[in-house]
This record gives C-alpha cells, sequence and structure tokens, in this order.
C-alpha cells in the first residue's frame, strides 16, 4: 500500500470512533496531493450525508448501523505566511508532514 491509502485508512479508523470534529489539510505546494486529500473528505462526507438521510432505517423499519459510516466532520486548511524566518526554518528543518518545494522556497 501506498503512505497515503496507509494515512486514509488510519484515518477513517479515527473518524469512525466519533471522536473527530475537524479534519485538517497541512498545507504544501503539491496541489495534486491536496486534490486528492480534498476529494477524498469531500466524498467521505458526502457519503455520510447521503446515508444518513436514505439509511437512517433499513427495509424492515429498524436503524441501521451508524458505525457503519463515519459522523459529520469538517474540513479545515492552513496557510503560509512566508515570513523569511520560516521559509528559512522550512529550508532546513521542515515541518513533519510538510513539503515546500524549492521554487515555493526561493520565491
Amino acid at each position: 500500500k501506498q503512505d497515503s491509502d496507509v494515512e486514509q485508512d488510519r484515518l477513517l479508523k479515527k473518524i469512525r470512533t466519533h471522536q473527530v470534529g475537524k479534519v485538517y489539510l497541512q498545507f504544501g505546494t503539491d496541489l495534486e496531493k491536496l486534490r486528492h486529500a480534498l476529494d477524498w473528505l469531500t466524498k467521505l462526507q458526502h457519503e455520510n450525508a447521503s446515508r444518513k438521510s436514505t439509511d437512517s432505517v433499513n427495509v424492515n423499519g429498524a436503524p441501521t448501523d451508524t458505525d457503519t459510516f463515519p459522523p459529520n466532520f469538517s474540513i479545515c486548511g492552513s496557510i503560509f505566511l512566508p515570513t523569511r524566518k520560516l521559509i528559512a526554518q522550512q529550508k532546513f528543518r521542515p515541518w513533519n508532514g510538510v513539503f515546500l518545494s524549492e521554487e515555493f522556497l526561493g520565491s
């Protein structure tokens, strides 16, 4: 499995505990990875909303198991205010999970 698949599996398990209200995306310059993560999270939110509205009871009228799909959660993002100090820090000791391209760091 790719790292992103493992990360998605872990996040889904956490979300299903019903203890997660917000998912924060770290900033970075890999727009493809960001778009993929945003699409996956948005799809998860929509699946949850449609299941709650259509599957709150089964065909026999009994409530469905809410643990089979994740609860509602918000998606939050962050932005990077590129001060000289922060750019220097990211060049030599980047934050865990954050990738900033040389082009970005040099601009």
